[in-house]
C-alpha cells in the first residue's frame, strides 16, 4: 500500500507521481506478484468535515467511520466510501497477504523556505491505522539537500528502496518496526 501526499495538495510536488510510477514498473514489483494500491488514483469521500483531522474519530472501521460506505458484492470499497475506510481495507488486505505500507516523505516548500521531508496530514492518519494493525511500514525520504532536483527518484534510487524491501522478505518479514529508507 503506497502512502503519498494527496497529489492535489497545494504543497505536493510531482515526485509522488514519479515515485509511484517508477515503483510500480520495477521488475521486482512487476514479477513478484505484488498488488500496489495507490489511493490518489481514486475519487475520495470522507466522514471528516476537515478531511485530514488527525483527532477525528474515524480510523476506517465500521465502529469509527460515520460515512455510509458502499461496498461491491465482493465486499470491496467503492468510490462511494470514506477514504479512511477504503484505505484501511487495503491495509487489512496487505496485512493478510504479508504486505506492507510504503510512505513517501516529501520535501515541501512553504513560504519560500524548503521544509524537511515529513508526512502529510492524511499520511499521519494512514500511519496510525497501519500501526493499529501491526503492519510493516517503510518510510522513504527525499533528502532536503536535493530539493532543487525535480527528478530525484530514478530507477537506481527505486532499486535502493526495493533492496530494503527484499531484505525484509528474506528475513521472513519478522521485523515489524518502522524502517527508514534514505536512497
Amino acid at each position: 500500500v503506497l502512502s503519498t501526499r494527496f497529489s492535489l495538495d497545494e504543497s505536493s510536488l510531482s515526485e509522488a507521481t514519479s515515485f509511484t510510477s517508477l515503483f510500480k514498473k520495477h521488475e521486482y514489483i512487476q514479477y513478484g506478484n505484488f498488488k500496489v494500491y495507490s489511493p490518489n488514483a481514486f475519487d475520495k469521500k470522507t466522514c471528516d468535515p476537515n478531511w485530514t483531522d488527525f483527532y477525528h474519530q474515524c480510523r476506517g472501521t465500521t465502529d469509527t467511520c460515520t460515512y455510509n460506505n458502499v461496498l461491491t458484492q465482493e465486499g470491496h470499497p467503492t468510490d462511494d466510501c470514506c477514504w479512511r475506510f477504503s484505505f484501511r481495507r487495503q491495509l487489512e488486505e496487505a496485512k493478510a497477504t504479508g504486505g506492507f505500507m510504503l510512505q513517501l516523505l516529501e520535501t515541501t516548500e512553504e513560504r519560500g523556505r524548503v521544509e524537511e521531508a515529513r508526512l502529510g496530514k492524511g499520511q499521519a492518519i494512514e500511519q496510525d491505522m497501519a500501526e493499529q494493525l501491526g503492519l510493516k511500514i517503510f518510510h522513504v525520504y527525499r533528502p532536503t539537500l536535493f530539493f532543487e532536483f525535480e527528478d530525484y527518484f530514478t530507477d537506481l534510487r527505486i532499486t535502493d528502496v526495493i533492496f530494503v524491501i527484499q531484505r525484509w522478505y528474506v528475513n521472513e518479514c519478522k521485523d515489524k518496526s518502522l524502517c527508514v529508507v534514505k536512497p
